[in-house]
């Protein structure tokens, strides 16, 4: 019966985290964590020359930029069309030179 009791506890903590939160109440931040997390994931693959996993990065990265569009129009976060097209502008350039000089950061 304890043990039932911990997991209860441990699944409770889980649905109840911050990171839950966070992308519930900010959802425009967490893509934006999320874009980061795959440009960094692409940084590493074009370092290493992995190819079939950079592609899938660049998708990510890019499911990320369009989860910002919609959650301007869905939200009324117009800030994320101020921040937009810096960030496709930053993930086109850093793409070219991250896979043109692996293991450069600019």
């Amino acid at each position: 019966m304890m043990i039932l009791a911990h997991i209860c506890a441990a699944c409770n903590m889980l649905t109840n985290s911050w990171v839950d939160a966070l992308m519930h109440r900010h959802p425009s931040i967490a893509a934006l964590c999320f874009w980061g997390i795959g440009m960094l994931s692409y940084y590493q693959d074009a370092k290493y020359q992995l190819i079939q996993w950079a592609i899938i990065s660049q998708i990510f990265s890019g499911i990320c930029l369009t989860a910002l569009v919609v959650f301007g129009f869905t939200h009324g976060q117009w800030l994320n069309f101020l921040v937009l097209p810096g960030l496709v502008w930053l993930q086109f350039h850093l793409t070219k030179r991250w896979w043109a000089g692996p293991g450069k950061w600019w």
